[in-house]
């Protein structure tokens, strides 16, 4: 009994340390999807790999610079080696904790069930999208999703029924970042954040304010909340997701334009009245 008691200490420690790593990844992981401001698919992959297929081809000349930024891209990459250090981080964390989990969901509960939850995540959003709507001025679209939330909240018990969207209340994909954008806030360099993942320094901000707020709101239920939302999320558009994954020749480069070109849709000057549904 006292030889096997260090190797119990020892393995609880390391199962202890994966715990507390997926926690961390659900806390903190954002809903790409909605943060893009339109719905994943496999079109914009595309679009993204047409702009920027593969990563920069080292110059001729040994001499000359590194090419560091791409005509096509909204923002400049002057620290890449970092952040396609940081993206196989996050690509480790996607893999062995998001996708791993989201599998459990898929096997272990019905479709009706697994919308239902979806429908509640993204009517607990809607006042981040009011929020968002007023930084930019928009009374219209602040006023379309607060009405929804509260025709969600009610009627439609919490939004596990999107009853809102029937009476002609569509859902808005609105973010602070976004807003942030249309207000004319600089928008740095492109980072890849630790767990957080591709931003610009403005989104960057804007994205850990969102988080800051939820905390204050929720308090620790941000922890539950996070993680269903971000599972929720990715099982939505998981067959997608994965099947773009296997066509992208280097993800880091083809992620990266994926990202400036959400990045370039959503800062565009477009109708505010105008409305993106999440769902297809």
């Amino acid at each position: 009994m006292t030889q096997q008691q260090p190797i119990k200490r020892i393995y609880l420690s390391r199962c202890l340390a994966v715990v507390m790593s997926a926690l961390f990844a659900t806390l903190c992981m954002p809903d790409a999807h909605a943060a893009a401001g339109k719905p994943f698919s496999l079109e914009s992959f595309h679009q993204a790999l047409k702009a920027d297929p593969v990563s920069p081809t080292p110059p001729a000349d040994a001499d000359a610079a590194p090419t560091l930024r791409d005509e096509a891209l909204p923002f400049d990459d002057p620290i890449e080696p970092v952040n396609r250090a940081i993206h196989g981080f996050n690509r480790l964390v996607f893999d062995y904790v998001i996708d791993p989990t989201a599998l459990v969901v898929i096997d272990n509960t019905s479709a009706e069930l697994r919308n239902g939850i979806f429908n509640v995540m993204e009517n607990l959003r809607e006042p981040i999208t009011v929020s968002s709507a007023l930084i930019e001025g928009d009374v219209r679209g602040a006023g379309s999703a607060a009405t929804r939330f509260l025709i969600n909240s009610t009627i439609g018990v919490l939004g596990y029924y999107d009853v809102a969207r029937e009476q002609g209340y569509e859902r808005q994909a609105r973010s602070v970042e976004q807003a942030l954008c249309r207000q004319n806030v600089p928008g740095g360099p492109y980072i890849v954040m630790p767990v957080l993942g591709s931003a610009t320094i403005r989104d960057a901000a804007g994205r850990l304010a969102t988080m800051y707020v939820q905390y204050m709101v929720l308090g620790l239920a941000v922890i539950p909340y996070r993680a269903v939302d971000i599972i929720s999320h990715y099982i939505d558009r998981r067959e997608e997701i994965r099947a773009a994954d296997d066509m992208l020749l280097d993800n880091y480069a083809g992620y990266r334009s994926i990202y400036g070109q959400a990045l370039s849709a959503r800062c565009a000057e477009v109708d505010h009245a105008e409305t993106s549904p999440i769902r297809p």
